[in-house]
């Protein structure tokens, strides 16, 4: 019964994979960095704990401004590594040479 209330997000899902994958790769990639970056305002306690990775990591000297800029990249960034992923079949050629990894 389960299984048959998931079907249409199963169904969606494919449909979705399916059109994003069917895009040029620097279209994929600015669509999905763009997502990364729309990630990053709408979901104001992730970019929170972001925020204060940055500065752990940069220290307190660090310009609030540039830790922020620092925090909304890497929520661009992560848009980038899933447009790679969606992409990494076409950009290694074949099947089998994806297969390698």
């Amino acid at each position: 019964m389960r299984a048959l209330r998931n079907l249409p997000r199963q169904a969606a899902l494919q449909l979705g994979l399916l059109i994003l994958r069917s895009l040029p790769p620097r279209a994929l990639d600015a669509l999905l960095a763009g997502a990364g970056g729309l990630w990053c305002r709408l979901s104001p306690r992730r970019r929170q704990v972001a925020e204060e990775n940055v500065r752990l990591a940069l220290g307190d000297d660090s310009p609030a401004a540039r830790r922020s800029s620092i925090a909304r990249a890497s929520f661009r960034n992560l848009g980038t590594v899933a447009a790679e992923l969606l992409l990494s079949r076409r950009l290694l050629g074949t099947r089998s040479a994806a297969s390698r990894f």
